[in-house]
């Protein structure tokens, strides 16, 4: 036996439901909300991964650049006895039997001046 149920507990029944699933969706989507702007996966968080990337990509870049560089550098230092000698002068100091070098005080990069007698 099934109690007799008037139409208006039936209504406030169905209006109970709607708002349970009112206020449920409000609750899920403010929480979804939130977890969106303040999260770990968060957008600031995403965009603050996105320039990061793109940083390390620039970088990237500039290493395989300078890598480049770096090996015809050494590749001439290898095959060519003139770029030795340059180096050997301008990072060292070096110079020739009978040449003399004058430095100068002051001055912050190793250039110098080189006279043959």
């Amino acid at each position: 036996m099934t109690p007799n149920v008037s139409r208006q507990q039936i209504e406030i029944s169905k209006k109970k439901k709607k708002k349970m699933v009112y206020w449920g969706t409000t609750f899920v989507l403010g929480y979804l909300l939130v977890l969106v702007l303040f999260g770990e996966v968060s957008i600031p968080h995403f965009l603050s991964m996105r320039n990061a990337y793109h940083k390390m990509q620039s970088e990237i870049s500039d290493l395989k650049s300078e890598n480049g560089r770096l090996k015809s550098e050494t590749e001439a230092l290898r095959s060519n006895p003139e770029q030795i000698e340059k180096l050997a002068r301008e990072e060292l100091g070096l110079a020739k039997k009978g040449e003399i070098i004058y430095e100068f005080p002051n001055n912050n990069s190793p250039t110098s001046l080189t006279f043959k007698k």
